[in-house]
């Protein structure tokens, strides 16, 4: 027992004199917002340890080793620490009617803020009750990004060189067979084959790929005239990891300064490791999964796909006023998410008497005109891909327009189906999101069809191989064209480290708007620039404004 005693004063002095040992902590109040978050900037002076610092910001510990995971070891006078603005609450209680969405207006408040506060609102699928308390931040967990000072210093060496990589599956070797691929190819005096009409064979897997270096290449002729000096290098990626690994331990990817592809999935999660390890970024045309996007600052996603649309449609929506809204899923669709999206986000902004939800199987004989509402706009949102489904429920709501006021919303895939009547969508107003949008009245657009046509001698196409119309958003040639363009511009003006820049940069391109933000302080970045664009009864396409 004595020997615990004096075990347990020894342990005490030494606590004693750690107190003493530490200096008074003055607080920072300079506050800088270092990708989407407030930090106070504090310097480390003799005696600081990391426990009077948290004290004297009301901080954890874990929260600033958190942010400085170089101060896990041993704190150094002159140390730089960045010390995260602790977020301030204001409770407020729920009055009857209140939604998640008409509380963030009456606060101004983020509702992504609210619900990461508030996780109990999700698991509750977004009912409020009577005399709820929820917490309302009043500083915001994610605020834009501003640049300092040092990141609006654009780059200023026109003599450097830049290594930019295309990582493109083009299946040459299928394209550029030994031997001919049918009777009625017949090789030309170079040696290249040719079907009888004097057109060159592509193989239907090398069709999106060529067509999307088709349009980068005119925009590094643009880029040249401005001045560009890079060096390009094309690998045909295929679809073979193996080929892959082997191109990133290739010479010619050391020092690369900017990777735009591939188009395969599969290699995705490759190339993302070689960008973070190797700290270059990393621009891939197609959808990422969001977990791929985590801690990798390098990788930069173009093509959000339709489950970032929910938002954007959703706001939207809640903008109009006299509705009722109704909600109709496929369940016989293996892949509910898209679906449930759109039913969480809906039940923060609409109470039950706005909102209906439906979930139905291709063969329900349930009529879906059973839930519209007479004197209001019916709005009917179908996040369904399954165009027999599309098919029928639109034919039953065009069939009960003459009585009810439509409009509807869905994916933009539905424009690319080859049964469904186009008579439906624009009597029924159809609306959906989208980052890619061709708008051939556009002079940019003009001129870069009639390059186009000049250097190669054909049009841009919507087909992918010979026999059927892409369901993707965008065309490959414009979507080269446009990625080239606005990313070696950002290269050509910021240097390597145009990241720091992204969020903030803008030019208008030919198919799309690209607007930049991370996911999360850590993460890539990915698209969020989506609009709104409407089937009107003159059979126009028009784009959205809010207040339409």
């Amino acid at each position: 027992m004595i020997f615990r005693i004096i075990i347990l004063c020894l342990i005490c002095v030494s606590v004693a004199q750690q107190a003493v040992s530490q200096v008074a902590v003055t607080p920072s109040t300079t506050i800088e917002v270092i990708e989407g978050k407030r930090f106070y900037r504090h310097t480390v002076q003799q005696g600081e340890t990391m426990f009077s610092i948290s004290r004297a910001y009301n901080v954890s510990q874990q929260d600033i080793l958190l942010h400085n995971p170089d101060a896990v070891e041993v704190l150094s006078i002159g140390q730089e620490l960045k010390i995260p603005v602790p977020i301030v609450y204001e409770i407020h209680t729920v009055n009857r009617g209140e939604t998640v969405f008409s509380i963030s207006r009456l606060y101004n408040a983020n509702i992504n803020e609210i619900l990461e506060v508030n996780p109990e609102i999700e698991q509750n699928e977004f009912r409020l009750s009577i005399g709820q308390q929820i917490k309302i931040p009043t500083i915001p967990l994610i605020l834009p990004v501003t640049t300092t000072e040092a990141q609006q210093t654009e780059f200023v060496d026109p003599t450097n060189e830049f290594r930019i990589a295309f990582l493109l599956p083009l299946f040459l070797d299928d394209t550029f067979p030994e031997s001919a691929p049918d009777p009625s190819m017949e090789r030309d005096s170079e040696g290249r084959y040719r079907s009888r009409d004097g057109r060159f064979w592509i193989h239907q897997r090398s069709a999106n790929a060529l067509e999307f270096y088709q349009g980068a290449l005119l925009a590094l002729d643009t880029l040249r005239e401005q001045g560009l000096n890079a060096q390009i290098t094309v690998f045909d990626t295929m679809n073979d990891a193996e080929r892959m690994a082997q191109i990133l331990r290739s010479p010619e990817m050391s020092n690369t300064d900017l990777i735009i592809g591939p188009f395969t999935t599969g290699l995705v999660n490759q190339v993302a490791d070689f960008a973070r390890e190797n700290e270059v970024h990393y621009v891939s045309p197609i959808a990422i999964n969001v977990e791929s996007m985590r801690n990798n600052p390098y990788l930069i996603q173009v093509n959000s796909g339709e489950i970032n649309t929910v938002n954007p449609i959703v706001d939207f929506i809640a903008t109009k006023e006299n509705i009722h809204v109704t909600l109709i899923g496929n369940r016989a669709e293996a892949d509910q998410t898209l679906f449930n999206a759109y039913r969480n986000r809906l039940r923060t902004v609409f109470d039950d008497n706005v909102l209906t939800v439906l979930q139905m199987r291709p063969d329900s004989l349930v009529q879906a005109n059973r839930y519209l509402r007479g004197g209001l706009l019916n709005i009917v949102i179908i996040p369904a891909a399954s165009e027999a489904f599309v098919n029928r429920i639109t034919g039953q709501l065009r069939a009960a327009s003459s009585n009810f006021q439509i409009n509807l919303y869905g994916l933009e895939g539905w424009t690319k189906f080859v049964n469904l009547d186009l008579e439906y969508l624009y009597t029924l107003e159809f609306r959906y999101a989208t980052a890619f949008f061709i708008d051939y009245d556009n002079p940019e657009v003009r001129n870069f069809l009639n390059k186009f046509r000049n250097m190669y001698h054909t049009e841009p196409t919507m087909l992918i191989g010979f026999d059927r119309i892409s369901p993707l958003s965008y065309q490959f040639a414009f979507l080269g064209y446009d990625i080239t363009y606005f990313f070696v511009s950002a290269l050509k003006k910021y240097g390597r480290n145009f990241g720091n820049n992204l969020s903030d940069f803008r030019l208008n391109l030919i198919q799309s708007d690209f607007r930049f933000e991370r996911i999360d302080p850590y993460s890539g970045f990915r698209n969020t620039n989506f609009k709104i664009y409407r089937y009107t009864r003159d059979y126009s396409i028009v784009r959205e404004t809010v207040g339409d």
